[in-house]
C-alpha cells in the first residue's frame, strides 16, 4: 500500500536525524531506500524488513539515523560484457551486494539494500516518472546502483539507476523507472569502508510537473568498519578482520535435523512445492555451459527459480471454463465439443490461479547462433500411460479460433516445435488447456547452439495436477521423480487430428545426432490458417 504521511509527521521523523547518539545498524534482511510523496512532494526515508516484500516493511527511519552494514560483500570482477564498460575495463575488481539474481546461485549478502518506488501512489505518478540521482559520494570512488551484478561469462541486460565515478568516456545515463520499484539491483563499490551516498529522487506527476526531493545521505559500510554505528564518512575497515564472502545455498547446516529432507535431493517428494498463484514463466536460464528449462516466479520484489523435478502446477476447479458454441468467425470446438467443461490456466491473471507464461528475458540472443527451439515431446499420465485428456498451449487466441494452430496441441500429433521468444519480446502469456482432470506429465525439451557452435540442450517434464480445490505436492512423486520412459506419447499425424499445421521435426536420436546449429533457421513455425 502507498505510504500516506503528513508534512508534520515527516518533519518529526526527519528532525530526529540531526544529531543521533548512535545510529541503528541494518546488517541483515532488506534495507529499502524509499521514495514517498508527502503532501504532494517527494521525500526519501529508509525502511527495514526481514522479507524482500515491501509490504512487510516493519521499521521506518530518517536516512541519517541508520547505517547499512555489509561486512561480507561479494567480491566481483567485471567481464568483457559491453554493458559493464562504464564500471571500468574488463577485470575491474569491485565489491557488491545482490538480490536473488537469475544468474546467481546464492541469495546474496546478509543485508540487501534496494531503491524502492512502491511507496508512491500510482494514480499520482506518470509512467516512467521516477528518476533516482546519486549526487555525491564521500568515502569512496566508484558507486553504482543497478542490476544485475555482473558475473563472468554471463550476458544480461545492464540497467543502472544511479551512479558516481563511472567512466566519463563511456555513454551512461541514469534510467528513469516506473512506479514499480527497480528490481534485480546490485550496489557496486570500488572501495571498502563507510560510504556516504547523497541521493535524491525526482517524480513526474500525472500533471506533468517534475518535483525533486531534498538530498539525503544514506550511509553504507562495505566490509568490517569499527564502531560502524558512530563512524564518520570515509572510515576505513579493520585491517585485522578479513573480508568473508556471503554464505551460499550449499553451505551445510551445522546441526541438521535427521528427519529433514536434504534440500538438494530432487528425487525426494518431501521437497516438492506448488507453483504459487502469482506471475511466473517457463524460462530458459543461462548458466555455466548450459541453458536450463526452469520456471521463474517474478512479481514485485520476489524472484524465485523452480526446478521442474520438484515443482507441481495445480490447476484447480476454479480454472474450469466451458467451450462456447462456434460462430461464423470463431470456433473453439477443436478443444472439445461445445458445452464441454475444460480446465484453463488463462493468459490474463485470475485470482487464485497460477499465471504462467513463456519467457526469454534471461538469456541474450547474441550468445546463440539463432533462437533456441522449444519442443513438446510427449504428454503422458503419471504412470507413463496416456494422459487423462488433451493438452493445448496458446489456444485462447483469435487467430487460433479462426483456424491457425496453437503453439502446441496434442490433437495434432507429437512431437512439435516452436521457436523461443526473441529476448526483445520479454515474455508472453498464453493459455494452458486440459480437457479432463488428472495428472499430466508434459515433457518439453530445448535445443540451442552458442555462437561458437556448442550445444546447449535441456530436457524437463512439467507436472500438472488438474482438478480439485487443493493439492499437497508432497503427497506423490512428480513426473520427473517417477523416472519413467516418456519418449513418445502420440502419433506424428493421428487419424483424428484437427486441421492446422504445427511445426514438427524428429527428435535428436531420430536424426542420428544433433542438427547443425544453423538449421534452426529452417524450422517452420505454426502459421497455416485452414478451415476447421
Amino acid at each position: 500500500m502507498p505510504v500516506a504521511a503528513s508534512a508534520t509527521a515527516w518533519s518529526a521523523l526527519a528532525g530526529a536525524e540531526s544529531e543521533p547518539l548512535s545510529r541503528t545498524v541494518l546488517d541483515e534482511g532488506n534495507a529499502f531506500v524509499n521514495a514517498l510523496l508527502v503532501d504532494g512532494e517527494p521525500v526519501i526515508d529508509v525502511g527495514w524488513s526481514a522479507d524482500p516484500g515491501y509490504e512487510t516493511m516493519a521499521d521506518r527511519y530518517a536516512p541519517g539515523d541508520v547505517v547499512v552494514s555489509i561486512p561480507r560483500p561479494l567480491a566481483i570482477t567485471t567481464s568483457d560484457d559491453p554493458g559493464l564498460a562504464s564500471l571500468g575495463p574488463p577485470g575491474t575488481e569491485l565489491w557488491g551486494t545482490s538480490q536473488d539474481f537469475p544468474t546467481l546461485d546464492y541469495t546474496g549478502t546478509d543485508v540487501v539494500p534496494r531503491l524502492n518506488n512502491y511507496g508512491l501512489p500510482r494514480d499520482q505518478v506518470a509512467r516512467n516518472g521516477v528518476a533516482w540521482e546519486l549526487t555525491d559520494v564521500r568515502g569512496g570512488d566508484l558507486v553504482s546502483i543497478g542490476g544485475p551484478v555482473p558475473m563472468p561469462g554471463v550476458t544480461m541486460n545492464r540497467v543502472w539507476y544511479a551512479g558516481h565515478g563511472l567512466r566519463s568516456d563511456v555513454a551512461w545515463t541514469p534510467t528513469t523507472t516506473t512506479v514499480s520499484p527497480p528490481q534485480n539491483q546490485g550496489w557496486l563499490f570500488s572501495d571498502l569502508g563507510l560510504h556516504c551516498l547523497d541521493l535524491r529522487v525526482s517524480v513526474t506527476g500525472t500533471d506533468g510537473q517534475v518535483r525533486t526531493s531534498p538530498v539525503v545521505t544514506v550511509r553504507v559500510a562495505v566490509g568490517n568498519v569499527p564502531d560502524v554505528a558512530n563512524a564518520e564518512c570515509g572510515a576505513a575497515v579493520d585491517p585485522d578482520l578479513p573480508v568473508l564472502p556471503p554464505d551460499g545455498p550449499g553451505d551445510p547446516d551445522p546441526d541438521p535435523d535427521p528427519g529433514t529432507p536434504d534440500p538438494d535431493d530432487l528425487t525426494d517428494p518431501r521437497n516438492n512445492v506448488l507453483l504459487p498463484a502469482t506471475h511466473s514463466d517457463l524460462s530458459l536460464r543461462p548458466g555455466a555451459d548450459e541453458l536450463r528449462l526452469l520456471v521463474r516466479e517474478s512479481h514485485g520484489n520476489t524472484l524465485n527459480w523452480y526446478d521442474p523435478a520438484t515443482l507441481v502446477v495445480h490447476v484447480p476447479d476454479a480454472a474450469r471454463v466451458t467451450v462456447p458454441e462456434p460462430t461464423a468467425s470463431a470456433d473453439s470446438t477443436f478443444l472439445a465439443p461445445a458445452g464441454s467443461v475444460i480446465h484453463r490456466l488463462p493468459k490474463v491473471p485470475k485470482t487464485g490461479l497460477p499465471w504462467l507464461g513463456v519467457s526469454s528475458e534471461t538469456f541474450s540472443a547474441q550468445d546463440y547462433e539463432s533462437l533456441p527451439m522449444l519442443r513438446l515431446e510427449s504428454v503422458t499420465g503419471a504412470d507413463g500411460g496416456p494422459a487423462p485428456g488433451e493438452f493445448f498451449l496458446g489456444a485462447d487466441e483469435d487467430h487460433v479460433r479462426s483456424g491457425a494452430a496453437p503453439w502446441f496441441s496434442t490433437r495434432q500429433g507429437l512431437p512439435q516445435a516452436h521457436p523461443a521468444l526473441a529476448p526483445a519480446l520479454a515474455h508472453q502469456h498464453l493459455s494452458w488447456d486440459f480437457t479432463a482432470p488428472g495428472t499430466y506429465c508434459v515433457r518439453l525439451t530445448s535445443t540451442a547452439a552458442t555462437a561458437q557452435g556448442s550445444a546447449r540442450d535441456d530436457d524437463a517434464v512439467l507436472t500438472f495436477v488438474v482438478g480439485g480445490t487443493a493439492y499437497d505436492p508432497t503427497s506423490a512423486p512428480t513426473c520427473m521423480q517417477r523416472d519413467l520412459d516418456r519418449t513418445r506419447s502420440h502419433d506424428d499425424t493421428p487419424e483424428d487430428a484437427v486441421p492446422g499445421e504445427v511445426a514438427r521435426l524428429p527428435a535428436p536420436e531420430e536424426r542420428g545426432g544433433r542438427p547443425s546449429p544453423r538449421s534452426h533457421r529452417a524450422w517452420p513455425t505454426a502459421t497455416c490458417v485452414p478451415t476447421w
